[in-house]
């Protein structure tokens, strides 16, 4: 079958919402904040399904800037959600071991105890809580989509999305200092993927309709249509207490969350429409929206961000106004970033590539004795 054509105007978003991403780690406060996270992750989501594609022959074809491949439904360990997670886990433990806990001493054995076991529950230590859920989004709703006509499949999702609300009250007590939060991270890591599935399924069943829409439409009116849609949403995220963060499960009112995931997110499609006319802004942001997993993993864990706040105070470029002093961090971190992509990209891309193969092979060996018995 042949490799479906890249849509640049979802690299361009991709490559926005990974440095909203990064700015909403930096303004942790105030309208900016409430701004970003009120659909910076429903972002992504919305992205991944409106590139998912299901053939005939029960095979998922994913289409982005980094990758053109199949992937065998059958297989979750194809899918190179899980060979990213596998190997940024164990990157980030091998960093908590060495750097904080024997260096810097910032962690003790108890606490890579529980890293590990964030890990292994699929709750995701920092900034990987993304990829699992994910991954699982994305199956629970191609397999929707397959049982079911686009307008169930959508309205299942949303119930998926009410129960996980329901549940976080409860589930949230269990987030204490004792023993019993073993129960808590499995639980999380399913609800969030609960809570994201509709976002997934807003992208899969609108995908034809939007592909359309940018072909058939001018580039400004997309780009009007955008900025109109981001206004409506700094508008309700700056004058409704809505704080939204996923990773700790704070989504606030459903309808508010859900509302401003989708037309935050699809106001960053449709302004993506039009700055793919501005050739170097948009070349420069399709290449961060290529990298954007790369980006993900490697902005805030790493303490990057640390070591530049304390080489611009040791400068003295902290007595500046905060504001100031936020924004350029921030721009040192994408330069810093974009280093990265540039000098190790391809390199962790292969690597994650063979650590794929090597899943792969595994599940094969897997279902052949499977197949025997």
């Amino acid at each position: 079958m042949p490799a479906q054509k890249r849509i640049i105007e979802y690299d361009i978003a991709k490559g926005i919402g990974i440095l909203l991403v990064i700015i909403g780690h930096e303004f942790i406060e105030g309208q900016v904040f409430s701004f970003i996270y009120s659909f910076h992750m429903a972002l992504f989501f919305l992205l991944s399904g409106l590139v998912a594609k299901i053939s005939c022959d029960r095979r998922i074809i994913i289409v982005s800037a980094t990758e053109k491949n199949f992937e065998n439904e059958k297989s979750i360990l194809s899918d190179k959600l899980v060979s990213w997670y596998i190997t940024w886990s164990i990157i980030y433990l091998m960093f908590d071991i060495f750097i904080n806990w024997l260096w810097l001493g910032e962690l003790n054995a108890k606490g890579i105890a529980w890293n590990v076991y964030r890990m292994i529950s699929l709750y995701g230590n920092g900034v990987l809580w993304f990829l699992p859920a994910l991954l699982f989004a994305k199956r629970i709703g191609i397999r929707l989509s397959k049982k079911l006509k686009n307008y169930a499949a959508l309205l299942l999702s949303l119930l998926c999305l009410g129960i996980g609300i329901m549940w976080i009250p409860m589930i949230d007590k269990l987030n204490s200092d004792g023993i019993i939060k073993i129960l808590y991270y499995p639980l999380a890591m399913t609800l969030r993927v609960a809570i994201m599935v509709p976002f997934f399924m807003f992208g899969l069943c609108m995908k034809d309709n939007i592909v359309k829409l940018i072909k058939s439409v001018k580039w400004w009116k997309l780009f009007i249509l955008g900025s109109l849609l981001i206004a409506f949403t700094w508008v309700m995220a700056s004058n409704i207490n809505n704080p939204v963060d996923v990773h700790t499960l704070k989504i606030g009112n459903p309808i508010v969350f859900l509302t401003l995931g989708i037309t935050g997110s699809y106001g960053i499609i449709f302004i993506s429409a039009g700055i793919k006319h501005l050739s170097v802004i948009g070349k420069g942001l399709s290449c961060l929206g290529a990298n954007s997993l790369l980006i993900m993993v490697t902005h805030e864990n790493l303490k990057i961000k640390t070591l530049i706040i304390s080489c611009l105070r040791y400068l003295g470029v902290n007595q500046l106004n905060q504001t100031i002093f936020s924004l350029l961090t921030v721009a040192i971190l994408i330069l810093i970033e974009i280093i990265i992509c540039i000098l190790f990209g391809e390199k962790i891309n292969r690597i994650i590539n063979k650590v794929r193969d090597i899943l792969m092979r595994y599940s094969n060996i897997d279902m052949n004795l499977g197949s025997e018995h």
